[in-house]
Formats: structure tokens, C-alpha cells, sequence
């Protein structure tokens, strides 16, 4: 087996043997069926520390983690990595969407839209709800169907192509008396983005 030090982890030493604890979530089957992990200990055993530390070595490599953080002790260290932290409270409109596109960066250092990867993405996540809730997965017609949708939903009703620019429109609410400058994304004319000013 070939190992690919780029894609790996590295956790800290074993225990015992002082080895090195390496963790390659690309690995794949059948060495790695899947890149789930369970943490376990007692209380101040440092559980939360070694999620977060893996959280931080992940992105040093451009992985992307999603961490829940039930007792609000990560924030700091998620926006010292550049990540987004959302904070997620009953009556609060969070502004997740799964169908959301980002710019994305090739290793030339191109900037694209990957449509073709967010269709098979949302694929994914839907065959997953579709198995836990009916125990069953996506035939191909159903996976096909979705992707062409998707596509066409992206691509031929909202105009987003490769271009980044394609993902931005510049957004009048007259409604409101606002006039946002700036790039705000299509379809979300009432999440104004980072990049965006509403005066």
C-alpha cells in the first residue's frame, strides 16, 4: 500500500509504543470503510481538544470539518483557522442551505464553480436521507433525474456557469428601500454575504 503523507493526519503519538498516529480520511475501503470517528473518555480526558486539534491539522491540509459545538468553547479557535462559525438558536434564521455554491480553487490557482460536483454532492445527501428514512438507495433513474435537475436549476434558471462572477448579482430591494453594493448570490437576494454592504 502506497502512503500519501499529503492527505494524511497526523494525531500524536500512541500511548504505548510512542508510535506516530497518522489518519488518512481519503484512504478509502478497504483499509478505511468510511471517515467517521468515535471519541470517547471521561470528563476532562480531552476529548473536545482532540477533535478540535484534528479540526485545525484538517484544514491546514483543505479539508473541511463540521464541528458541533455544544458547549460554545470552539468559536475562537474555528475563526483563527479562517472557518465559518454560525450560531444556531431556536427563532434564528441561520442561513444554511445544502444547495449553496461556493468559488472553489484548482492547484493552478483557477477560480470555478463546480456545478457538476454540487449536483453529485447533493445526490449523496439525498440518497442518504432516502436510505434512513425509507431503507432503501437511489436507482440510477433517480439519480440521474436529480442531477440533470440540479444542473438545470443552477445552470439555465439561475445563469451560474463556471465564471464566479456568474454566482452574483447586484441586489435592489425597493421593498425595503435597500440598495446593496457589492456581490450578493443568486437566490439569496436576503442573505447578504460578507462581500456585501446594505445601505
Amino acid at each position: 500500500m502506497v502512503f500519501n503523507i499529503r492527505m494524511a493526519i497526523f494525531w500524536g503519538p500512541e500511548v504505548d509504543t510512542k508510535s506516530s498516529v497518522i489518519y488518512n480520511p481519503h484512504i478509502g475501503p478497504p483499509v478505511l470503510v468510511n471517515p467517521m470517528i468515535f471519541v470517547a473518555g471521561t470528563s476532562g480526558s480531552g476529548k473536545s481538544e482532540t477533535l478540535m486539534g484534528q479540526m485545525e491539522r484538517a484544514a491546514a491540509y483543505g479539508d473541511w470539518t463540521t464541528y458541533f459545538d455544544l458547549e460554545n468553547e470552539a468559536k475562537e479557535r474555528i475563526e483563527n483557522i479562517d472557518g465559518k462559525y454560525i450560531d444556531v438558536r431556536p427563532g434564528f434564521r441561520i442561513g444554511l442551505n445544502p444547495m449553496d455554491l461556493e468559488v472553489e480553487e484548482d492547484k493552478n490557482g483557477r477560480r470555478f464553480i463546480d456545478i457538476y460536483g454540487k449536483s453529485t454532492e447533493m445526490t449523496l445527501f439525498l440518497n442518504v436521507l432516502v436510505n434512513q428514512y425509507f431503507a432503501r438507495n437511489l436507482d440510477g433513474l433517480e439519480i440521474t433525474t436529480i442531477e440533470e435537475s440540479l444542473f438545470n436549476l443552477y445552470k439555465h434558471e439561475r445563469g451560474i456557469n463556471e465564471n464566479p462572477d456568474s454566482l452574483y448579482i447586484d441586489e435592489v430591494d425597493p421593498e425595503n428601500n435597500k440598495v446593496t453594493v457589492g456581490k450578493v448570490k443568486k437566490g439569496n437576494a436576503d442573505t447578504i454575504r460578507p462581500k456585501s454592504r446594505t445601505i
